[in-house]
């Protein structure tokens, strides 16, 4: 039967609106594979959504599984009307993945998501879910806390932002098999595809890094303060503190760039650098330092700013000191991320450390 290029046409608004189903997915992807006409409105679409202004609601990609509806027309009116309300930028294609349709939707993005942002002007959120879609020449795939990218186009590089909110982690592998494991609030920028003689990222926060060998393309990892050149290891960045930077290595070698000081690091030590004074190394305890990953966080005579500043990262809540709270003893316990933040306030309480604590209902904390 002859294609419906109407329909084809408002099956596209739908997709962008989130408002498609799993069935009219796959009547689109058809209609644009096989009529000309319908690819090019459903590209001319998605490229006039990169030339309107304004940044408060942008294209994100969750890529979950959709529950088969009946066809249903989508009023023409409505489908003009969506075309004046969206703002912001983003050209995405699909990629088919055999019973897990992908969905894009325009929405504002979530703070306490984790989000991908390409320099040319897309931003996404990521979920749970997964899936593959293709977003500016680059090809993701997503597994669950794990975000796969990859792309042959060398004409066009991205540079690519992965950004962790408080209380969740999230896995990249780039290109070359390196895996980056980034802890709470944390981020880390790099291009795709790397530099022909360099690969290169920058890290704010913390992560565990584990690079393939490559001898003919060394591995940089700039941090705030420092800088870190790497062949082929494992080893974890931490920078949460602004007054300067932590590299762990526990396999492999890396030389340690801060400031006017360089030395090469062993495993089994970390290095401590900010950038003016001569960088410290020290021995650290393996089990303690990447316990982050999964989901603990071991506090060892933590004072209150220390206290606070882990409520916030690990379950991504606010925290106020009232009372004889702020006088407290130092604290030496574990955050378990993956329970509820009452858990880890009754240890508090057991301890003595705190009198009590109650919820606001903005989600604030109060110590008292």
């Amino acid at each position: 039967m002859p294609l419906d290029l109407e329909y084809i046409n408002e099956l596209s608004l739908k997709e962008i609106a989130g408002t498609i189903t799993a069935e009219e997915r796959v009547v689109l992807e058809q209609g644009i594979t096989e009529d000309i006409n319908a690819r090019r409105f459903y590209e001319h679409l998605h490229q006039g959504l990169r030339q309107l202004p304004g940044n408060a609601v942008t294209p994100s990609a969750p890529i979950t599984p959709l529950v088969p509806a009946a066809r249903k027309k989508f009023p023409k009116l409505a489908a003009a009307a969506l075309l004046l309300l969206i703002a912001g930028a983003g050209t995405f294609a699909l990629l088919n993945r055999p019973g897990k349709p992908a969905q894009l939707a325009v929405n504002k993005l979530n703070a306490g998501q984790v989000q991908l942002s390409f320099a040319s002007g897309t931003h996404m959120q990521l979920g749970n879910q997964q899936g593959r879609l293709k977003v500016n020449n680059v090809s993701l795939s997503i597994t669950g806390g794990t975000i796969q990218l990859h792309t042959t186009d060398t004409t066009h590089p991205e540079t690519v932002t992965l950004r962790v909110p408080n209380g969740r982690d999230y896995k990249v592998e780039l290109q070359d098999g390196s895996i980056i494991w980034l802890n709470a609030a944390s981020a880390v920028s790099f291009r795709v595809p790397f530099h022909a003689g360099k690969r290169s990222v920058y890290i704010e926060g913390e992560a565990y890094l584990k690079i393939a060998p490559n001898a003919g393309q060394p591995f940089i990892v700039q941090l705030p303060h420092s800088q870190v050149q790497v062949l082929g290891t494992e080893f974890n960045v931490n920078s949460y503190d602004s007054r300067h930077d932590a590299i762990a290595l526990l396999s492999g070698s890396v030389r340690v760039k801060s400031g006017a000081d360089s030395l090469v690091l062993r495993p089994g030590s970390q290095a401590t650098g900010n950038g003016r004074n001569k960088i410290l190394v020290n021995k650290f305890d393996a089990m303690e330092l990447l316990a982050w990953r999964d989901g603990l966080q071991l506090l060892d005579n933590a004072d209150i700013a220390e206290i606070q500043a882990s409520i916030v990262r690990n379950f991504a809540l606010q925290v106020k000191i009232t009372g004889e709270a702020d006088k407290f003893q130092s604290f030496t316990g574990t955050v378990e991320r993956k329970k509820p933040v009452s858990v880890f306030l009754e240890k508090l309480k057991e301890a003595e450390i705190i009198n009590g604590y109650n919820f606001s209902a903005d989600s604030v904390i109060y110590l008292k």
